[in-house]
């Protein structure tokens, strides 16, 4: 099982938070890293994203062209106070929901901020908060859900 973890796009300074759009130089990272992505070919069967609106557009470039579905996550903001454990079990619940099963075979995306994001790889991972760069993924592997449950995944930069 793989999970990728991106972190938005630059975007636009001067807006309120939730809805800050990327910048032009946003878009053209995003559009880097998807074909990254293609030439690594790594495709996930979804993205979930927060509701954030650079969040939500860096994952439409991700799956533009394909019929990956983008699934907006309330829990996946850039706000420290939500814990790892919760932001993977409200994932997993949506997986289900949307009849998507995680398995040894299944990769996903989770598109959102910083620091949360860098908390989510350690949880995943059992090291050290590692941020994920603007623009940027890392690329998470496990043999199950459960082994990244345990903090046993291992890093693969993207």
């Amino acid at each position: 099982m793989d999970i990728i973890l991106v972190r938005h796009g630059k975007k636009v300074e001067s807006l309120p938070d939730s809805e800050t759009p990327l910048a032009q130089k946003g878009i053209e990272q995003i559009s880097k890293l998807k074909n990254q992505l293609e030439q690594l070919q790594i495709k996930p069967e979804a993205y979930f994203t927060s509701k954030f609106k650079r969040a939500k557009q860096t994952a439409e470039i991700l799956a533009s062209g394909t019929a990956i579905p983008v699934f907006p996550i309330d829990v996946l903001t850039p706000d420290t106070s939500t814990s790892s454990e919760h932001v993977l079990n409200a994932i997993i619940d949506e997986a289900k929901k949307q009849g998507i099963v995680l398995d040894q075979q299944t990769t996903i995306a989770i598109v959102g901020h910083e620091p949360q994001l860098g908390q989510v790889v350690a949880a995943l991972t059992s090291t050290p908060v590692q941020p994920v760069g603007v623009g940027k993924a890392v690329r998470v592997q496990a043999a199950s859900l459960s082994e990244f449950l345990q903090g046993k995944g291992k890093i693969q930069e993207v």
